[in-house]
Parts: structure tokens; C-alpha cells; sequence
């Protein structure tokens, strides 16, 4: 084992450690929201009571917790994006043998799995809860309509045009090594999935940025 393939698992054992911690938070709050509604038998007026209870517009450790679960979610899928087109470029442009080339697209496939998956998916969630149990809805405030949208269009693009290139990419990495490179079908797709790599991680980083700045106003008459 070479210091590069040492140094790249000391990262991606960094990050799921990381990630365990953030996912523990995640249970213990989801699971409390959960309790919460078996507890009032699932009826929707639990919803209100609920927020009543609470105390709505975030004055609350509850929904503070909910917040930040949220945006630190966000931050990590954002992050991971990051690394994944850092990566990629560096695979591409600096690697010097098969073994490094063959470590970076598992890298890739370690983040595509391990921290943009459940991330995503608790992201998602959370916002969901979010919406459900504070004052801002889903479609009362420009600047959450914009982040649903956002997080609809990640979500989709990831998991049916980036996901299955990474998981391709990896599988023919350890077969070919570097000489995917100059595969027709790779140097096609490759420039095109960058760009649209390039785009979803500038939108998830605007989205961080919206949900700090809530930058519009209410939509008249909601949707």
C-alpha cells in the first residue's frame, strides 16, 4: 500500500466518521417528531398542536435543532460535491499511475455513496419537516419555493445522470486504469457531466446562501 492510497483512506475515514456523528443527530431528531405524532395517533390537527406546542417561528431548541440539521445537511452535500468535482479534475489532469487513477473514481464513488446519498436524502427530509412544522410552508415564501427546486432538480440529476457515471466510471477504472482516458465514450460524457457537476454545486451552495439570507418576500396568495 503506497502513502497515496493511506492518505485517501485516512480522508474517506474522516468523512464517514463525520458523517456517523451528523447522522446520530439526524435520529435522535426525526425520531422525537416521529414519537410525537404515533403519540397523537397521526392526526393531522397533531400538526398544529404540534406547532403550538412548540412554539412556531423557530423560538424553540426543537426546531433550532431542526434548522441546523438541515443546513449542516446541506453543507455537507455542498461539500461533497466540491470534493467530487475536485476529485475528478485531479484524477484526470494530475494522476501519474493506474493504482492513483484507480483510487480517485473509488473516492468518487465513496462520496457519491456514503455522504451525497444520505445527505441528500436527509436534506430532503428534514426540509420537508421543516416546512410541515414552521410558519415558512412550502410555497408561502419565494426564496423556499427556489430551494425546493433546487433540491428537486439535485436529486434528480445525481441520481439518474451522475450517480450512474460514477458507478461506470469506477467499475472500468479497475479494469482499464488510465486508459479510460482516451476512451471515445469518456471523453465525450466526461466534459459534459463536469459542466453539470459545475452547476449543481454552484446551486447547492446558492441554496445555503438563500436559506441564510431569505432574500424574498412572501408570494401573493401562495400557490
Amino acid at each position: 500500500m503506497t502513502i497515496t492510497s493511506v492518505f485517501y483512506y485516512i480522508i474517506i475515514a474522516g468523512i464517514i466518521l463525520s458523517f456517523l456523528a451528523l447522522f446520530s443527530y439526524y435520529i435522535v431528531i426525526v425520531s422525537y417528531f416521529i414519537w410525537y405524532f404515533i403519540k397523537e395517533n397521526y392526526s393531522l390537527p397533531a400538526v398544529a398542536k404540534f406547532r403550538q406546542k412548540s412554539g412556531t417561528w423557530l423560538k424553540t431548541k426543537g426546531t433550532l435543532w431542526l434548522k441546523g440539521i438541515h443546513l449542516l445537511c446541506g453543507a455537507c452535500w455542498a461539500g461533497a460535491a466540491f470534493s467530487m468535482v475536485a476529485v475528478s479534475c485531479l484524477a484526470a489532469t494530475k494522476a501519474t499511475s493506474d493504482e492513483t487513477f484507480r483510487m480517485a473514481t473509488l473516492c468518487l464513488k465513496l462520496l457519491d455513496d456514503v455522504i451525497i446519498v444520505p445527505t441528500a436524502l436527509a436534506s430532503v427530509s428534514t426540509g420537508i419537516l421543516f416546512s410541515l412544522l414552521t410558519r415558512w410552508g412550502f410555497f408561502k415564501y419565494y426564496w423556499v419555493a427556489i430551494k425546493w427546486v433546487i433540491a428537486i432538480w439535485s436529486v434528480i440529476f445525481g441520481l439518474f445522470i451522475l450517480r450512474p457515471w460514477v458507478n461506470e466510471l469506477a467499475a472500468a477504472a479497475q479494469i482499464q486504469g488510465m486508459r479510460i482516458l482516451s476512451d471515445p465514450a469518456f471523453q465525450c460524457y466526461s466534459p459534459r457531466n463536469f459542466i453539470l457537476g459545475m452547476v449543481q454545486l454552484t446551486l447547492l451552495v446558492t441554496q445555503i446562501f438563500i436559506s441564510v439570507l431569505k432574500p424574498w418576500k412572501k408570494i401573493n396568495g401562495h400557490l
